[in-house]
């Protein structure tokens, strides 16, 4: 299982990462990626991640996570 330690020291993820983090599956958070609701950047044909982004999303919207992987811990 992914934990926001373990993505905390890079500058982007994929969304099959993000969604794995976030608790969804892979369609759910591509959906939300392209709905808006997910960050995302896109570059050439890959879509990513920015996890800074990400993990502000996160603090800014703990409903959109489960409650037992948004961690308080500083990063």
């Amino acid at each position: 299982m992914l934990a926001i330690a373990d993505v905390a020291g890079r500058a982007t993820i994929t969304v099959a990462e993000a969604a794995e983090l976030i608790g969804v599956g892979r369609s759910a958070a591509c959906e939300a990626a392209r709905r808006g609701q997910l960050p995302t950047r896109r570059v050439g044909r890959k879509l990513l991640v920015p996890v800074p982004a990400l993990l502000d999303w996160l603090s800014r919207n703990p409903e959109n996570a489960p409650a037992a992987r948004v961690s308080t811990q500083t990063i």
